[in-house]
């Protein structure tokens, strides 16, 4: 309908864009190309490179940046890391209690670490109570919450006795290779000292 003195206004098509000015994008396999080629480029190897890409390491570059670091937690009224002459303990710095209920434990974390792997296993005692373990974190600290039946559980439930132990392992990724221990200096040796020399003596001459 058209109304007199009043001019139709049309709407504006924009033009389609020309081939040469469209819009680049760079993802899916177009962009891991790229990204492939750039690290290439740059003088990173084809392990590297592809490392880069997906996050995984091969085994035989990783070995020398593994770090593992656990032990064992004594559960119960008195919740304490459980270090003695047949459990040792590697990298935990400290357990603690959360709100007074759920494991923390700190770990000696080392710039640029990242964790592989973190497990939280029950010991007999623990399994046979049905208690299931939960772990959370692995670089700084780690969370431990426990569940029996799907409800909760506290570390220092009178349940546990004092016997009930749960084994904590993280395994973590240095950023750079670790460095080798370095040898004690060995000590010089000090050459014997001669032995003195020995006179044989005859015996003198009886008077005739």
């Amino acid at each position: 309908m058209s109304f007199p003195g009043v001019r139709r206004c049309h709407a504006h098509r924009r033009a389609p864009l020309h081939a040469g000015h469209r819009r680049r994008t760079f993802g899916g396999r177009a962009g891991l190309v790229l990204a492939f080629a750039l690290a290439l480029a740059l003088g990173v190897g084809g392990t590297a490179a592809y490392s880069a890409l997906y996050g995984s390491i091969p085994t035989a570059e990783a070995q020398d940046r593994v770090v593992v670091r656990g032990g064992v937690v004594r559960l119960g009224t008195h919740v304490y890391l459980h270090a003695n002459g047949s459990h040792g303990a590697i990298g935990i710095t400290r357990v603690a209690l959360v709100k007074k209920c759920h494991l923390r434990v700190y770990l000696d974390r080392q710039p640029g670490d990242r964790v592989v792997a973190a497990v939280a296993e029950e010991d007999e005692a623990m399994a046979r109570l049905g208690v299931q373990a939960g772990i959370s974190g692995g670089i700084d600290v780690v969370d431990v919450r426990l569940y029996r039946a799907g409800r909760r559980v506290c570390a220092n439930d009178r349940i546990f006795g004092g016997r009930s132990n749960l084994w904590i392992s993280v395994t973590t990724l240095a950023r750079t290779p670790r460095k080798p221990a370095t040898p004690a200096p060995a000590q010089p040796t000090v050459p014997a000292a001669p032995a003195p020399p020995t006179s044989s003596v005859e015996p003198a001459a009886a008077p005739g």
